[in-house]
């Protein structure tokens, strides 16, 4: 974070984050206070406490709830760039920008009213309020950020979460999660459900900041839309090979996750490239691309798919379509991974019927004569429920459970389940 007067633009001072997402910033008007929303891969949310009237520039992390007891946060490593929208709080008189660069930490710069300063001081941020995991002990996980190169030697910035003491040695179960598209920068975020690969399977997890997103701003999106969208698919293929090639996986122990345009690139990787992945989960996909602009909302997802209903796109839509791209495997090096599909009966937003056609597809192409796929193919359909948002916790609970019990790669992990028997 740093600080700067909004009357000159001067800086007055630069406050250390450790590597994570600022997702907001509020305050009062004339306030010497603002309060900054934080979260990472190992960190549940977080609200920083930015008072401009205290002692030296340096983040305190003061815990709630033992008396306020505060130390020194040490500088983090540089990560990906944390792209956010410039935000004015008119309470406040506060402008927040949000900007990064391939190798810079988020640079969060608060403008606050000059009124907010008193003279002669400098500032402190500290936590304001967390939340706490009971019994959860994360202090042996780590987030590395490393660089690989795709198919046309572009680099791509890649999270992986897993052990301090990282043995490459091809052993640990991997997850390897993409989203690449409508300019949505995947930052670091929280998630119980990779905590459960973490500490349960002993695994790790791999987060790739392909092209499609908003990672790297325009270019970066429009690298990887319409006529260039086989560049997203390079990009998460590319990632996969990097995984296995420096033995933070083996094939068999990987698998690729994505939902909605993720699932898009989940199940053409699928198609494309079968041999790289043991697993496979898409979750609400788009399947159907010749037919997407017919239903509901996705007429919006021209500006990133294209118009099928022009040759031209539907030309570059028929390449890789999931469900126009459904082959038989003619030998056991390129059978389909072991694949779940996951939809909704009410999702509105990618309707059911993109999953349901895949599925159907892919159930036809497996039942031909001497078809080596003996890997199994399952569909969740959840009951009352749409795209995602604002699904109760139960029914995400139950969706992780019956995930993570389809992901028993071998004995060893099918031990260390916590959950034995589910009832379908």
């Amino acid at each position: 974070l740093s600080v700067h007067d909004l009357s000159t633009g001067a800086k007055v001072a630069d406050l250390d984050l450790p590597l994570g997402s600022v997702s907001g910033l509020t305050g009062r008007k004339r306030d010497s206070l603002a309060f900054v929303q934080f979260t990472s891969f190992l960190t549940p949310g977080t609200v920083f406490k930015c008072d401009l009237t205290e002692q030296p520039p340096k983040l305190e992390v003061c815990e709630y709830g033992r008396g306020w007891v505060s130390y020194v946060v040490v500088s983090q490593p540089p990560c990906a760039p944390c792209v956010m929208h410039a935000m004015y709080e008119e309470a406040s008189q506060t402008i927040c920008l949000g900007r990064g660069s391939p190798t810079q930490r988020i640079d969060l710069t608060l403008f606050p009213h000059q009124d907010a300063f008193a003279s002669g001081s400098s500032h402190t941020i500290q936590v304001f309020r967390e939340a706490k995991l009971n019994d959860v002990d994360l202090s042996g996980f780590t987030v590395r950020q490393v660089f690989y190169e795709s198919k046309d030697k572009t680099r791509i910035p890649m999270f992986i979460v897993g052990p301090k003491e990282l043995k490459l040695d091809g052993t640990y179960p991997c997850q390897l999660y993409g989203y690449g598209g409508f300019d949505i920068a995947i930052t670091p975020s929280f998630s119980v459900s990779r905590l459960l690969l973490l500490m349960n399977f002993g695994g790790i997890v791999a987060i790739a900041n392909i092209r499609g997103g908003g990672e790297y701003g325009k270019r970066w999106h429009d690298a990887g839309r319409r006529k260039l969208k086989q560049n997203c698919f390079d990009d998460f293929q590319a990632a996969a090979e990097y995984l296995i090639a420096g033995q933070y996986t083996c094939r068999d122990k990987l698998y690729i996750v994505g939902g909605s345009n993720g699932g898009l690139l989940v199940c053409t990787c699928c198609n494309q490239r079968p041999d790289l992945f043991g697993a496979a989960i898409a979750q609400v996909p788009v399947c159907d691309l010749l037919r997407f602009h017919k239903f509901t909302i996705g007429h919006a997802w021209v500006s990133d798919y294209g118009d099928p209903d022009t040759e031209e796109d539907f030309r570059v839509l028929l390449k890789y379509s999931p469900l126009h791209n459904v082959r038989v495997p003619n030998d056991p090096k390129t059978r389909y991974p072991a694949l779940m599909i996951l939809t909704a009966d009410h999702d509105d937003r990618v309707v059911p019927l993109h999953a349901f056609k895949f599925i159907s597809t892919l159930q036809a192409s497996m039942g031909e004569r001497n078809n080596p796929n003996d890997r199994p193919l399952l569909a969740r359909i959840e009951t009352k429920a749409g795209h995602g948002a604002g699904k109760p916790t139960s029914k995400m609970v139950r969706t992780c459970v019956c995930v993570s019990h389809r992901l028993a790669f071998d004995k060893d992990i099918r031990d260390k389940l916590i959950v034995k028997q589910i009832h379908w």
